[in-house]
């Protein structure tokens, strides 16, 4: 059975059951502080959907290791027996209907509890934070059932129909949910399901590009920067991708795992993060455009630099427009992702292990203007400064760290060589616009053809001489 959990907007409990609810919540604080090797996460007011009918609110949702652990009904007295029974009766329905371990009913004066091993109801006649510690500690091993892959697609195929994304989103999830089931859903060591593919088919890899709204289809893209990164650039012969980190907006790291409910320490969200660089570009259209010129082409003083795309040379890559959020800040793509990573098949979560990647392609609406389209690279070897990975196909690199003198931020970022004679990069230059204040743009024109030829660096697939224009903006100061 697959179920959905909501969190409920506006609960209705007085101060008496909030506290009961503050005391669950330092407990699990104190055993994620205590347990190393353990993980608790809780959901409060929530609201379970099964695609059978069975919908219910539950006070208190628990999970262990990524595992649904418990359920749990909070009244503000249970003195009264029938009280009692009925909310007792209401715990138990639901926990067998999840499949859950334990099932709790408390008050800020006692509580019940039952496991699933034993199915007694036991009384504690004092409700304290050390009493739940003690409750929550009472694990049975469930065996989990196996899920099919008929199973997952009903699931999934169940989530898209009830988002909110366009019927085209709609269409393309669903073709790629329904064609090429070369995939299987396993039992993994740490109580979840996983997809375990095919070879040279990654089922998730299509869905995350569905779900963007296509991988980038173009031929060409553009990029701002200024003149001193594009002359560095070329005098190292080197194009580099930086982390995360140095990115203008602030949530890059964050946003999708915040979205999400994802509970990574800032020291592993430090760590994902530096095993991801990108380079921001654009769609061709938005070359020589003032927007861009003001936001990301040093106020119009840096260079506006064309490439082609070399799709040969994308092994190691991915190139995907950048999913915003809508103006009124909903974003549903994420909320599709959100559903089938917190939704449980018999008492497991079920993990998207690509989702550490395709995170990186979702950003606010605030950026929406953009229109970004991101080039990433991931090195999962974070330790390894050189790499010539010659067996998986990735391209060569160099990785170093920096101190970025405009954030005032330490990160790493990634080298590749850009010379014709060793040239591995994925974007080629085409051809570099000067911004509409740039000084001495007759001379720098000239100049930057000369650099280009002197230093080797690979121009145009077809070898067709570098084009360096002036923009043509010419009421901007």
């Amino acid at each position: 059975m697959v179920y959905q959990f909501v969190h409920r907007d506006s609960p209705q409990m007085d101060e008496s059951e909030r506290k009961v609810i503050s005391r669950f919540v330092r407990v699990f604080k104190v055993l994620n502080r205590k347990n190393g090797s353990e993980k608790w996460a809780y959901m409060t007011n929530a609201v379970v959907r099964g695609k059978i009918g069975f919908t219910s609110d539950i006070d208190i949702v628990i999970f262990k290791n990524d595992k649904l652990f418990a359920n749990v009904e909070i009244k503000r007295s249970l003195c009264n027996f029938e009280i009692q029974k009925r909310t007792i009766d209401i715990a138990k329905r639901i926990s067998t209907q999840l499949n859950t371990a334990l099932f709790v009913v408390c008050s800020p004066d006692e509580l019940f509890y039952s496991n699933r091993q034993d199915g007694i109801i036991k009384h504690i006649a004092n409700c304290t934070e050390e009493t739940i510690g003690a409750v929550l500690n009472q694990e049975q091993n469930i065996e989990p059932q196996d899920v099919s892959v008929d199973d997952f697609k009903s699931l999934v195929s169940q989530i898209i129909s009830l988002s909110e994304l366009s019927q085209d989103k709609k269409s393309a999830l669903n073709k790629v949910l329904n064609q090429n089931t070369h995939y299987r859903i396993s039992n993994t060591d740490d109580g979840t399901y996983s997809i375990e593919d095919a070879p040279d088919d990654c089922f998730e890899d299509r869905f995350f590009l569905a779900l963007l709204g296509g991988p980038f289809s173009g031929k060409k893209l553009c990029r701002y920067t200024s003149l001193a990164s594009f002359f560095r650039s070329c005098n190292e012969q080197s194009q580099s991708m930086c982390g995360l980190t140095c990115m203008n907006d602030k949530t890059e790291i964050n946003y999708v795992s915040d979205w999400i409910g994802n509970q990574n320490t800032p020291l592993d969200s430090a760590r994902e993060s530096n095993s991801c660089y990108i380079l921001s570009c654009c769609d061709i259209k938005q070359a020589d455009d003032l927007t861009m010129w003001r936001l990301y082409g040093n106020d119009a003083n840096g260079v506006c630099l064309c490439y082609q795309v070399d799709k040969d040379k994308m092994d190691g890559f991915i190139l995907a427009p950048i999913c915003y959020a809508n103006s009124n800040g909903n974003h549903p793509e994420l909320d599709v992702i959100q559903k089938i990573m917190n939704t449980f098949v018999s008492n497991r979560r079920i993990i998207l292990k690509r989702f550490s990647v395709w995170q990186h392609f979702f950003k606010p609406y605030e950026y929406s203007v953009e229109h970004e389209v991101r080039l990433l690279f991931q090195n999962e070897c974070q330790n390894q400064e050189n790499n010539d990975y010659g067996s998986n196909h990735r391209p060569p690199f160099r990785r170093k760290w920096i101190h970025d003198s405009s954030y005032n931020i330490i990160a790493p970022i990634v080298t590749f060589d850009i010379t014709s004679a060793n040239n591995a990069f994925p974007l080629v230059l085409d051809k570099v616009i000067l911004g509409p204040k740039l000084k001495e743009q007759e001379t720098n024109k000239n100049q930057l053809d000369c650099l280009v030829e002197t230093k080797g660096i690979k121009f145009n697939i077809d070898d067709i001489a570098l084009f360096t224009d002036i923009s043509s903006i010419k009421h901007y100061r």
